[in-house]
């Protein structure tokens, strides 16, 4: 279930794509996922709570970029040994300018580079 990566207390607090700024200057990171198995992360800018589609910043073996993914999509990748997708408990809000700045993406669609 998307709560579980997601849960409601810290859904809410992320921008709908509908009333939000989205990847712009002034985008700003509200959580961040990691597959520690294969260094990829999603620092997430907007959520639809409607169909549970996040809005991120990606980084990860294939190289940076801005896209869209179902957060039902990072629960079911499973790493070599089981492990799981999981939201970084110590990240705090950050311009998503600063979250990996060397890291410059380029726009790809959808869950392409999953």
């Amino acid at each position: 279930m998307a709560e579980d990566l997601l849960p409601p207390e810290i859904a809410c607090l992320i921008p709908h794509p509908r009333r939000a700024p989205g990847y712009g200057p002034s985008a700003v990171a509200y959580v961040k996922f990691v597959a520690p198995w294969q260094g990829r992360r999603w620092y997430v800018t907007l959520f639809d709570p409607e169909d549970g589609w996040c809005w991120t910043k990606y980084v990860g073996p294939e190289g940076p970029a801005l896209m869209g993914v179902h957060v039902a999509t990072l629960q079911g990748l499973r790493g070599p040994n089981g492990e799981c997708v999981r939201r970084d408990p110590s990240f705090t809000q950050l311009p998503l300018a600063q979250c990996e700045p060397d890291a410059v993406p380029t726009i790809v669609r959808g869950e392409e580079r999953l």
